[in-house]
């Protein structure tokens, strides 16, 4: 099974990939150029919705990690209904519950269990002190 390292790194992708917390596309991945250089304003971006997740890849996500995650309860509140504009009808996902405590497993859950055999030997690291680091260590436990 996957071992959680500390320190310096990224997340590891699916495949072995080493991935950032952007795609390579994103105006933040872009190549910074000497400051007497003109700025690359002209430049073809990506579309959001390029890399939106599909449908089917979302349920097969669901699939992946249902043996591994808490079903979190969906939380109402009238009394905060009432305190909205239109009284729209609020909804919480309390994932406050999830086993690290953040919605973060489900994702790290499924990272995790995405990596092939030969991958997941190798390890998984991240660069996060936070509720993700918790997750991915959850996860590889």
């Amino acid at each position: 099974p996957p071992s959680h390292e500390g320190g310096r790194g990224q997340e590891q992708g699916a495949g072995g990939a080493m991935a950032a917390a952007v795609p390579p596309s994103h105006p933040q991945q872009q190549q910074h150029t000497a400051p007497s250089s003109p700025p690359q304003h002209h430049q073809q971006q990506q579309h959001p919705a390029e890399y939106c997740a599909s449908l089917s890849s979302v349920r097969a996500a669901a699939r992946r990690i249902a043996p591994h995650v808490r079903r979190t309860p969906v939380l109402r509140s009238p009394r905060l209904d009432a305190l909205t504009p239109t009284e729209a009808r609020l909804y919480f996902k309390a994932e406050a519950l999830q086993v690290s405590g953040s919605f973060k497993y489900r994702g790290a859950c499924n990272a995790v269990f995405s990596l092939s055999a030969r991958d997941a030997a190798r390890g998984v690291t991240t660069h996060s002190s936070g509720n993700h680091a918790a997750a991915l260590a959850a996860a590889t436990a």
